[in-house]
């Protein structure tokens, strides 16, 4: 293996640990909202999993701290998290 691709791989290992790490956050914002029940019932009846993570991501749960924007993988690492909750009060 190149040195370039040891540093690629490393990078993805990084970046997949971090957002294994957010999503729980994002998991916990989402499920104290004040309409968290509705919003669960919501992304629950999204089937497609891209569509999924874009919810999260308009919702602003898929935002890491100090971002200026929402992150994709985060959102999809949410989503399949949430998709196993069975009601918000979980």
């Amino acid at each position: 293996m190149t040195s370039r691709a040891a540093l690629k791989l490393a990078d993805e290992r990084a970046d997949s640990a971090v957002v294994t790490a957010l999503s729980t956050i994002c998991v916990d914002k989402f499920m104290h909202t004040s309409d968290a029940t509705a919003n669960l019932a919501k992304l629950k009846a999204i089937t497609s999993t891209w569509e999924q993570g874009e919810y999260l991501q308009k919702g602003g749960w898929a935002t890491r701290p100090g971002a200026a924007s929402p992150d994709y993988l985060l959102g999809r690492a949410c989503a399949e998290k949430l998709a196993e909750a069975k009601t918000a009060s979980q």
